[in-house]
């Protein structure tokens, strides 16, 4: 759907490969960042008491647009229904496997009193370790799964719309929040930074330093008097 190749564990891929799609929505991640940052200044601005606001509700209603183009564009009459309910389906049954002790976690003796521990235990088991990350990524599984339904729906399209993602007191400007927080530190890719975009630099040319012949030393009025006072002695 994303074209998003594993994040981790390279030497298992490489053993392993698995099929890429043809196609994919590789804008979609460089997509959902710009509007992510969009939605944080929003959130700054809606908590300032003084000072300018450059909150954009246009801008990010356009970016939840580019989102909800790029995921109804590749749906359209059916296509990768079947691909997405199934992957749906598995990574809903893992996630409800490790958020408590169930009964393929005791029987594997991986009880433990968080997923992320939970999933290290598993790892270990099978000669592997669990992504570094794996805390914030399961913090931001269920508020990006509701973002997520939000874009796909069209609720951010319109300014008004958007409006609702960093105006407080607000469950949707909450949700958000937890989303930029959560991608932030599972990702390492802050979006509560601004985007830098870098200016070639101009190219110029020097100009060689042209050689000066150093001036000769003028002889001062009183020099020229105490010369010839001693000419005539």
């Amino acid at each position: 759907m994303f074209g998003i190749d594993l994040s981790h564990a390279a030497d298992v891929a490489g053993r392993h490969p698995y099929q890429k799609p043809a196609a994919a929505n590789r804008d979609f991640i460089p997509t959902f960042e710009s509007f992510g940052r969009e939605v944080w200044r929003g959130i700054i601005n809606a908590k300032n008491t003084s000072g300018a606001n450059d909150s954009d509700a246009a801008v990010i209603a356009t970016l939840a647009r580019r989102l909800y183009d790029m995921m109804g564009t590749r749906r359209i009459n059916g296509n990768l229904s079947r691909e997405e309910f199934r992957a749906v389906s598995v990574m809903s049954f893992l996630h409800l496997a490790l958020m408590f002790d169930s009964p393929a976690v005791i029987d594997l003796k991986a009880t433990a009193s968080s997923p992320e521990m939970r999933l290290q235990k598993i790892a270990e088991r099978v000669g592997m370790t669990a992504h570094p990350n794996s805390k914030p990524f399961f913090d931001l599984a269920a508020p990006f799964s509701q973002l997520m339904q939000g874009i796909e729906t069209g609720t951010f399209n319109q300014p008004a719309g958007a409006q609702l993602l960093y105006n407080p007191p607000s469950p949707v400007s909450a949700n958000a929040e937890t989303v930029i927080d959560q991608y932030s530190l599972a990702t390492g890719h802050d979006l509560k930074s601004q985007s830098v975009s870098s200016v070639p630099r101009s190219n110029t040319i020097s100009v060689p330093m042209s050689k000066k012949t150093p001036a000769q030393p003028v002889l001062g009025h009183h020099e020229n008097s105490h010369s010839r006072q001693m000419a005539k002695v």
